[in-house]
C-alpha cells in the first residue's frame, strides 16, 4: 500500500447561509436518499477508514446558526482540515455571501496558511443554469479554494464527489505543488521531482529507460507498468511537448515534469502526491523527519554499524557515480553523488580521515570507511543520507535495514570475543610524541605526505581504515586525543574506547613518563586493552628518565612489550595488533591437547613436589585426549573429506596463488554459453564414474548449465582420482588454456553425492557459503577453537569479490562448513546465531539456494527442470545427519 498522506484523519466542516442544504447534503451521503424531515443540524458523522478511497477516517461536521454561537463556530473553523462553503444555485445572495462574508470570516479566524476550501453549489436539480462562471471568478481571487462542484442533495448528483474533493483537498493539496492560473508546477514541486528523477535514473545518463521507469512505478505504486501503457505515456509526451522523449526512446526530465503537470491539469493531484510522499515529502515540500530519521533503539552499551545490506547499497551507489571507473570519486563525481542531498556529507578534508588515491580522491574503501565512522558516531546522519540517496523506504522496510545494532560490550568482555566489525582506538600521548603522524600512516599517508591541515582534522575526527583480524575485515578507528596540557585530567570520553594506544617518543628522555602515569591512573585494572608504542624509532632509542624503563613497566603490568614504530617507514602490524586486541579483549584462549604438551615440556606448572603418580595420571589423560581428538578428526575427514585437502579453504585450487585475493564475481569467470566441457580420468571404476555422471546430471537438470564431453576446447575440466583429496578450481579461467582440475580421490570424495556436487559447484563458480560477505549476520566463528594453520580457511569474502545474488544465507547449503570444521580441541568452530545447536552444512547434494545462485549466475530464466520437492530435500538432509550423528558428526 502506498502511504499517500501524513494525515491520520480528515475533518470536513460545512458552512453556508441558512437553507442552502448543508444538512441535507450530509444526510443524503449517509443514507443515500434525500431526507424528508431535515433537522436544524446534523450530528457529527465519522466515516471509517476502510470505506473511504484514501483509507483515512473522515469526520463530517455540520453548522447551524440556530444552535451554535459565533465562538463555537470559530472553534470548529479552527479545528477543520477543509471547509466546504455551500450556496444555493437558485439563490444569488447565498453565492454573493461566499465572497462578502464567509471567505473573509474564515481568513480572519484561521492562521496562515489557511485551510483549503471547496466551493459547493447545491440544488442543481431546480435549474438548468450553471454558476460555473461566477464561481470561477471567485476561485481566481481566492487561491485557497481548491475545487468547485455543483450538486443536488435531492437527486444525489455529485454528492459523493463533493466529499471526495474535500478529502482530496486535505490529503493532496494543490497549492504547494501547482499554480492554477499559470497551469504549471511550483518551483518547489519541480525541485522535488527533479531529485526523484535523479534517484531513479540508475545509470546516470539523464533519462529514464523502460526498466528504470518500471522500477519507479513499482516503488511508488506497488505495481509494474504494462508495455502498452508505457508506450501510451511516451506517445502523449511526444504529442504535447518537444524534448520529452530522447532519441533512444527514453523519458527526459522535461518529459517527466510534463507528465506531472498533466496530472495536475486533469485533477489527479493524488498521483503526484503519491510520488512525492513515497520519497518522504510532506505538505510544505520538506522531507519529513520521520522519513529521514526512523526510530532505532540502541540499548546502553551497544553500538550501531552498517549491515551487509547497507554496504551493498553504498557500493552500488559508489560504482554508479564512478563514471571513469578508476575506483575513486573525483570532485566532480562527489558533487554528483550528493546532488540529491541538501549538502555534501564531507569536503576535501576527508583525505585526512580515510584512504584516498594519489590525487586525494576518496576510494571505495575510503567511502566505506567514512560511512562506517559516521554510522558508529552519528548513525542518524547515516540514516538521513541513505534517505537522500534513495534507499528503498516503504511500508515494510526503511533504512534501518542498512544498519545493525551490536550486542552489549559487556557480553563481549564476558565471552572474551567481540562480534562487532568496528573498533575505536584512542591514541594518547603528550604533544610532540607523533600521534598525528601515527594516525595518518593508518590511512597510508607517510610523514612526507601529510597536508598542512592534518593536525586539526585528525584531532577532531580521527582516521579509519580496514584491517584483517584472523582473515576477517574489521574497521579500526584511531582517535587522536588532544592533550593541551599534561597537567589536565582526561575526561571519561577520552578514556572510554575498545583499545588504547599509548604513544611516547622513544628518542625523548621524558616522553614515557606521561603515558605511564596515564596508564596507572586511567587504565590499570580496567577492561580496556592497552598497547604501548615507542614512536620515532628511526631517530634512535634513548633511556627514559623514569624510575622504570618501558619494557619492565609493561612486564610488571602484564602488558604486551612496547612496539617500535616509525612514521617514515610505517608497518601495518601495529594496527592489526590493536584491532585484534579490541576483537578479543583479555582473551586467554582455549588450551588444546597439543598446547598442554608444550606447557608440560616447558615445565610450566610442574613443581618439584609433584608426585610420579600425578604425572602418570596426567600422561594417561593426555593420551586419551589426543586419541579421542584424533578419532574425532578422522570422523570429520570421512564425512567431509574436502576440508583437509590442503588447499585454500580446504578444497579450492588456484592456478596462481595470487588468485586467492582476486574476484570471481565478473562474467569472465562464467563458462561460455553455460557449457562445461569435461574429461573423466580413466582411473575411475565404472561405479565411481557413474556417481560423477549422476552428480553432473542432477546439476544439469536443475539449471541451464550443460556438461558436455570435451571435443577440442583448450579450457575444460579434467576430473581425476589421484591422491590429494577433493578440490577444484573456482569458475572459468580464460587465460589458463589448460585443463581446470577437479580431483575426487576415492573412496573418500566419492562416498557422498553431495561431496561430488560440492566440487562441481566450485567449478561452476560458487564459493563456500560461510565465506559470504554477510556471513557474520548469520553465524559466529570461534577463532580460539580453530587450529592455527587453518584459520585462513575461515576468511570472509568482500562484496567486491563475490555476490550472493540476493539469495538468503543457507545453513543447509552443500557449500557450508559443518560446526566442528578444523577444530583443534573438539569444540565448535562455527555456529548459527539463530540456533547454536543447529546443524550446519550437509553432503546430500546441492540445496535449493545453491541451485538458485547458479541459475542467476548463468541467467537461466526458467530454463531448468525441478528435481525433487523441498520436502524431499529436507528428508534427505535429516537422514544424512541422523546417519552421521552416530559418529558424532554435526
Amino acid at each position: 500500500m502506498v502511504r499517500t498522506s501524513c494525515h491520520r484523519n480528515v475533518r470536513i466542516l460545512l458552512l453556508g447561509d441558512k437553507g442552502v442544504g448543508k444538512t441535507s447534503i450530509i444526510l443524503s451521503l449517509v443514507s443515500e436518499e434525500f431526507p424528508e424531515d431535515v433537522p436544524l443540524k446534523a450530528e457529527e458523522i465519522t466515516i471509517p477508514a476502510d470505506v473511504t478511497p484514501e483509507l483515512v477516517p473522515t469526520h463530517i461536521v455540520d453548522y447551524s446558526d440556530a444552535e451554535q454561537t459565533e465562538e463555537q463556530l470559530i472553534e470548529e473553523v479552527q479545528r477543520a482540515h477543509v471547509i466546504c462553503i455551500v450556496y444555493s444555485v437558485i439563490e444569488e445572495d447565498s453565492l454573493t455571501n461566499v465572497s462578502s462574508h464567509w471567505l473573509p470570516f474564515i481568513k480572519k479566524n484561521t492562521p496562515e496558511p489557511h485551510c483549503p476550501i471547496v466551493l459547493v453549489g447545491n440544488k442543481v436539480d431546480l435549474t438548468n443554469d450553471s454558476t460555473y462562471e461566477t464561481a470561477g471568478c471567485i476561485m481566481d481571487e481566492h487561491p485557497e479554494i481548491e475545487s468547485f462542484v455543483e450538486c443536488s442533495a435531492k437527486t444525489l448528483i455529485n454528492i459523493s464527489e463533493m466529499f471526495y474533493y474535500a478529502q482530496n483537498a486535505v490529503l493532496h493539496p494543490t497549492a504547494p505543488i501547482y499554480i492554477t492560473d499559470k497551469q504549471e508546477l511550483t518551483e518547489g514541486c519541480k525541485k522535488a521531482l527533479t531529485r526523484i528523477f535523479r534517484i531513479c535514473d540508475l545509470d546516470n545518463d539523464g533519462y529514464l529507460s523502460d526498466k528504470e521507469l518500471n522500477l519507479f512505478q513499482k516503488r511508488c505504486f506497488d505495481t509494474p507498468l504494462r508495455k502498452e501503457v508505457m508506450q501510451d505515456i511516451k506517445t502523449i509526451i511526444t504529442k504535447n511537448i518537444t524534448g520529452g522523449i530522447s532519441p533512444h526512446n527514453t523519458i527526459t526530465l522535461t518529459g517527466f515534469l510534463f507528465l506531472h503537470n498533466l496530472f495536475m491539469q486533469r485533477g489527479r493531484s493524488q498521483t503526484t502526491w503519491a510520488v512525492l510522499r513515497r520519497f518522504g515529502y510532506q505538505e510544505n515540500l520538506d522531507i519529513s523527519k520521520e522519513y529521514l530519521y526512523p526510530k532505532l533503539t540502541v540499548p546502553n552499551g551497544c553500538s550501531v554499524e552498517l549491515s551487509h545490506k547497507g554496504y551493498q547499497f553504498l557500493s552500488t551507489l559508489f560504482e554508479r557515480y564512478d563514471k571513469d571507473k578508476d575506483d575513486a570519486l573525483s570532485p566532480k563525481e562527489v558533487e554528483a553523488v550528493f546532488s540529491t542531498c541538501p549538502t555534501p556529507a564531507f569536503t576535501s578534508c576527508v583525505r585526512d580521515m580515510v584512504p584516498t588515491n594519489s590525487k586525494g580522491w576518496i576510494t571505495l574503501e575510503g567511502w566505506f570507511c567514512f560511512w562506517t565512522y559516521t554510522t558508529l558516531f552519528d548513525y542518524p546522519t547515516t540514516l538521513e543520507y541513505l534517505a537522500y540517496f534513495g534507499y528503498s523506504i516503504n511500508d515494510h522496510e526503511n533504512q534501518c535495514t542498512a544498519v545493525q545494532v551490536t550486542r552489549e560490550k559487556r557480553s563481549d568482555i564476558l565471552k572474551k570475543q567481540s562480534l562487532r566489525n568496528v573498533y575505536v582506538c584512542h591514541v594518547i600521548g603528550e604533544k610532540g610524541s607523533g600521534k598525528s603522524s601515527l594516525c595518518q600512516t593508518h590511512i597510508g599517508h607517510t610523514l612526507k605526505k601529510e597536508s598542512p591541515d592534518v593536525g586539526t582534522n585528525v584531532h577532531n575526527r580521527g582516521t579509519v581504515n580496514v584491517v584483517n583480524v584472523y582473515c576477517q575485515e574489521k574497521y579500526l578507528i584511531l582517535k587522536n586525543i588532544e592533550i593541551k596540557n599534561c597537567a589536565e585530567p582526561l575526561m571519561p570520553n577520552d578514556v572510554h574506547c575498545d583499545v588504547a594506544c599509548l604513544v611516547y617518543d622513544s628518542s625523548h628522555t621524558r616522553s614515557f613518563e606521561y603515558v605511564a602515569k596515564v596508564y596507572l591512573k586511567y587504565f590499570n585494572g580496567s577492561n580496556i586493552p592497552v598497547l604501548m608504542i615507542a614512536n620515532k624509532s628511526d631517530l634512535g632509542t634513548v633511556r627514559q628518565d623514569y624510575f622504570i624503563q618501558p619494557e619492565a613497566f609493561c612486564k610488571e603490568n602484564n602488558l604486551p612489550p612496547p612496539i617500535e614504530y616509525s612514521s617514515i617507514k610505517p608497518k601495518k602490524d601495529v594496527f592489526i595488533k590493536l584491532a585484534t586486541m579490541a576483537a578479543f579483549p583479555h582473551n586467554l584462549g582455549l588450551i588444546s591437547g597439543y598446547e598442554m604438551i608444550n606447557i608440560w615440556k616447558a615445565g610450566v606448572g610442574v613443581r618439584t613436589g609433584v608426585s610420579v603418580t600425578m604425572l602418570a595420571l596426567l600422561a594417561i589423560f593426555l593420551a586419551k585426549f589426543l586419541k579421542s581428538e584424533k578419532r574425532f578428526k578422522t570422523r570429520i575427514q570421512e564425512t567431509y573429506p574436502e576440508l583437509y585437502s590442503n588447499h585454500y579453504q580446504g578444497d579450492i585450487f588456484f592456478f596462481d596463488e595470487k588468485e586467492a585475493k582476486n574476484a570471481v564475481r565478473g562474467e569472465i569467470f562464467r563458462w561460455p554459453n553455460g557449457t562445461i566441457p569435461y574429461v573423466i580420468g580413466s582411473n575411475f571404476t565404472e561405479d565411481e564414474r557413474g556417481r560423477v555422471l549422476t552428480a553432473m546430471g542432477r546439476l544439469q537438470n536443475e539449471t541451464c548449465v550443460k556438461f558436455s564431453p570435451r571435443k577440442y576446447e583448450r579450457n575444460y575440466i579434467y576430473i581425476d582420482n589421484k591422491k590429494g583429496g577433493c578440490y577444484a578450481v573456482i569458475g572459468y579461467h580464460l587465460n589458463a588454456n589448460k585443463p581446470h582440475p577437479v580431483n575426487l580421490e576415492s573412496p573418500g570424495c566419492l562416498r557422498h553425492q553431495g561431496t561430488i556436487e560440492h566440487e562441481l559447484l566450485h567449478i561452476m563458480g560458487l564459493y563456500h557459503e560461510q565465506s559470504r560477505a554477510d556471513r557474520d549476520d548469520h553465524v559466529v566463528i570461534y577463532w580460539g577453537n580453530i587450529t592455527d594453520e587453518y584459520k585462513s580457511n575461515f576468511e570472509k569474502a568482500s562484496d567486491l569479490q563475490t555476490t550472493s545474488y540476493n539469495i538468503p544465507y543457507d545453513t543447509n547449503s552443500v557449500m557450508h562448513y559443518p560446526r566442528y570444521s578444523f577444530s583443534k580441541n573438539g569444540q565448535e568452530t562455527i555456529v548459527s546465531k539463530k540456533d547454536p545447536e543447529m546443524k550446519l552444512g550437509q553432503r546430500v547434494g546441492a540445496a535449493p539456494g545453491d541451485l538458485d545462485k547458479i541459475r542467476k549466475m548463468y541467467n537461466c530464466n526458467g530454463q531448468n527442470k525441478p528435481y525433487g520437492s523441498p520436502d524431499w530435500f529436507l528428508e534427505q538432509i535429516n537422514k544424512f545427519f541422523n546417519d552421521n550423528s552416530k559418529n558424532g558428526i554435526h
